[in-house]
């Protein structure tokens, strides 16, 4: 799925931005592959790597440096990833960060959530998730998407996760707000895993 537009009566109009459907680690795509050659300053302490996006910069530059930076972070703790899931998240990451599919209004991704979402891949192991996605304040959403259940979660400073499920024909919805410890800790069982 590209883009999901859900309308909640209550809290108005939700814009969100997902990646590819993948269910597989498997990406033959080069992870810079649709990123033009471009690399803005970054911050000069030298333990810290955070966009310094200037103000003067145009929309595609934002989007750019935005990439950049959140690959930067995905480095930091490469270490801790294999080379198929860095690949992924690098694929996803240019899916979701293309020029074409951003307006100038909207909130690219969050660099302190995409980092909570890191520290839960790291934690977990988790690797099953169908797609990442940007909701419409720049927080870093992740998709499961299973045979009879679906789940999402929206890294904030705290994790809101929803999940429907078809149980016997009958659907369940439930949803909930954790720590991330909390989360990667219950996520697994969630998905029935």
């Amino acid at each position: 799925m590209n883009a999901m537009v859900q309308n909640f009566s209550d809290p108005g109009t939700l814009s969100v931005k997902f990646g590819r459907k993948s269910n597989s680690l498997e990406n033959d795509a080069w992870p810079f592959a649709s990123s033009p050659r471009r690399r803005e300053a970054l911050s000069d302490e030298p333990d810290r790597f955070t966009a310094n996006i200037p103000a003067s910069a145009n929309h595609a530059e934002k989007i750019f440096d935005t990439l950049i930076a959140l690959k930067v972070e995905t480095s930091k703790v490469a270490m801790h990833l294999s080379i198929a899931a860095r690949n992924r998240i690098f694929a996803e990451l240019d899916y979701i960060l293309d020029v074409e599919t951003w307006d100038e209004g909207d909130y690219l991704p969050d660099i302190e959530s995409y980092k909570r979402f890191l520290k839960w891949i790291i934690f977990t192991g988790d690797t099953t998730w169908t797609s990442l996605g940007v909701d419409d304040g720049g927080r870093i959403l992740v998709a499961w998407v299973r045979e009879q259940q679906t789940m999402t979660a929206n890294f904030d400073e705290v994790v809101r996760w929803t999940k429907r499920a078809d149980m016997e024909g009958a659907i369940q919805i439930s949803l909930g707000e954790f720590t991330l410890t909390h989360f990667a800790r219950q996520s697994n069982a969630f998905l029935g895993e």
